[in-house]
């Protein structure tokens, strides 16, 4: 009678437990994620006029000109344009001066080092060294004239309002700058300036 009695129970207890519905809590996973944008930067050449000639007369030179995109999405870039002519020795030294002027060397006979400083400021004793004036404008960007220990004389060109691309467009050429054309001590011959325009994050 007894085993009869557990064996109900039994039965009871298990059909209590079978009929007993399943409970579910709330479960969320979340997952975040991130994708990266590596910085980019791009300077392309897009015209130029390279190459022209200076009256021998008055050393009036025709127009020399180059255009160019520049492409950055990182705030922390901006861009230098910066010049190099070679002078006595094979020493490069910056081709700006603090005038707007770029100044151009004789790459048959190089110039001293004096002539290139005395160039810069105005000053006669500057053999095989002729300055004409640079302008440099554009679309989206800002210029500033500046001098660094890296580049020396230079203009820094930042892109302007947010901006990731703008366009830089240089031109040179005209009079000569003063007292960098005389017919009697700039010889004949080539005279070169080599133009840079660098994305970098310093000066």
């Amino acid at each position: 009678m007894k085993k009869l009695n557990l064996l109900k129970s039994l039965i009871m207890v298990m059909a209590v437990l079978l009929s007993t519905e399943k409970a579910f809590c709330e479960a969320t996973a979340v997952q975040a994620l991130y994708t990266l944008v590596q910085p980019t930067v791009a300077v392309e050449k897009m015209t130029s006029v390279e190459v022209g000639n200076i009256n021998p007369s008055n050393g009036n030179a025709s127009e020399l000109k180059s255009s160019f995109n520049l492409q950055s999405n990182d705030e922390q870039t901006f861009f230098v344009v910066y010049s190099k002519i070679t002078i006595l020795g094979g020493t490069q030294v910056s081709a700006f001066d603090l005038n707007g002027n770029l100044l151009f060397a004789n790459t048959q006979i190089p110039p001293t080092e004096t002539a290139v400083n005395n160039a810069k400021q105005g000053l006669i004793g500057n053999a095989n060294v002729i300055g004409y004036k640079i302008n440099l404008s554009g679309e989206g960007i800002t210029i500033t004239n500046t001098t660094s220990a890296n580049y020396n004389e230079c203009y820094k060109i930042t892109l302007a309002n947010s901006e990731t691309s703008g366009k830089l467009e240089q031109s040179i050429g005209g009079k000569p700058a003063t007292n960098t054309y005389q017919a009697g001590e700039d010889v004949a011959g080539n005279y070169s300036a080599t133009v840079y325009v660098t994305a970098i994050t310093e000066l």
